[in-house]
């Protein structure tokens, strides 16, 4: 359509540029800035006529102990790949409704060696400098941990293109993402709502492993840390047209 063409500029400039963010800020009626915090902070400084804010998410999977088998560790493996979890919609988390260890045991072996023949036949971009030291410093940090007793288990592919840290500290380790995820074992989804808690506000899936007579938990859960996406964990990264990124209406803003 001509008429949709002319309307339409695609435009680079470095980031940070003032005299460009000034320009766009005044010019535009609508801006849609997506970055980190302290970018679309910067923007809104601009004080544009509205700004809507898609800043930093990420996602999270949820496994019940109903669902912990293999075709859901692939499942997931899969999820964590497409797009090497560089969308807001990849999962940084798996949280693991634990049977017992050995179950989770089993379902972390999977999931490993799910990413194992994905790293073949769905490889990895190449990454920077800069992304690629990221990934060797965290994992560094996770075996590290691990050598000094803390509750954590760290499997990785010898040259860092995977890996799957098993944490039953407590804690929620950040993942330098490219298909590096944590796992992390719970005993009731009650404890999973204490662990997505602290990273409320910043949540923008949660893809669901579970039989259907878990999923009025799930939703609460969803509903409890703020999640502008509910769905199945094969579904994560293929959300329909009408999902609110970040909770803005796709159209109406």
């Amino acid at each position: 359509d001509p008429r949709l063409a002319a309307a339409l500029a695609v435009v680079h400039w470095p980031g940070g540029s003032e005299p460009h963010q000034a320009l766009v800020a005044a010019r535009a009626s609508v801006v849609l800035a997506y970055g980190r915090e302290e970018s679309v902070d910067t923007l809104a400084a601009c004080a544009p006529q509205r700004l809507l804010r898609f800043g930093p998410r990420l996602s999270v999977a949820l496994v019940c102990r109903e669902a912990t088998d293999a075709h859901t560790a692939a499942g997931a493996a899969r999820q964590i790949a497409l797009f090497d979890q560089q969308g807001c919609l990849s999962p940084q988390y798996v949280l693991v409704e634990e049977a017992d260890p050995s179950t989770t045991d089993a379902f972390v072996a999977a999931l490993v060696e799910s990413l194992r023949r994905l790293a073949v036949d769905l490889p990895r971009a190449t990454l920077s400098l800069d992304e690629a030291t990221q990934a060797w410093r965290y994992l560094e940090r996770q075996r590290w941990r691990e050598q000094e007793g803390d509750a954590v288990r760290v499997l990785a592919d010898t040259n860092a293109r995977f890996s799957v840290v098993c944490d039953r500290s407590g804690v929620l380790p950040a993942s330098p993402l490219n298909r590096h995820v944590v796992v992390l074992p719970i005993p009731d989804l009650e404890r999973a709502r204490g662990l997505l808690q602290r990273a409320a506000g910043t949540i923008e899936a949660l893809g669901i492993a579970a039989p259907s007579t878990r999923l009025a938990e799930a939703a609460a859960l969803a509903t409890a840390c703020g999640a502008h996406r509910m769905c199945p964990l094969e579904r994560m990264q293929a959300p329909p047209f009408s999902w609110r990124q970040s909770g803005h209406a796709r159209v109406a803003s």
